[in-house]
């Protein structure tokens, strides 16, 4: 039984694959105007990160320095409130 069929099995086909950027680059790619490709809106993306690291750590280790001081006039509130009743049982 021979059909019209024939199989080359010595060639296989793939689907091509291309890799899609992610949409946070193309946000970047769009809000650029087009100016900047795919690798340097990674790097941009990448610099904003570790921009946003340098402050956090910043702001992180400032604020340990100075701790809260309330003022008088809140020291002075504070020592005069009337007392609380217990709750009635």
């Amino acid at each position: 039984m021979q059909s019209g069929i024939q199989f080359n099995f010595d060639e296989e086909q793939r689907p091509e694959y291309r890799r899609q950027g992610s949409k946070l680059v193309k946000v970047v790619i769009k809000l650029s105007g087009g100016r900047v490709d795919e690798t340097q809106a990674n790097y941009i993306l990448l610099g904003v990160a570790v921009l946003a690291l340098i402050i956090s750590l910043f702001l992180f280790f400032s604020s340990k320095k100075m701790p809260y001081q309330p003022s008088q006039r809140e020291i002075l509130r504070t020592m005069t409130l009337p007392p609380v009743a217990p709750a009635p049982r």
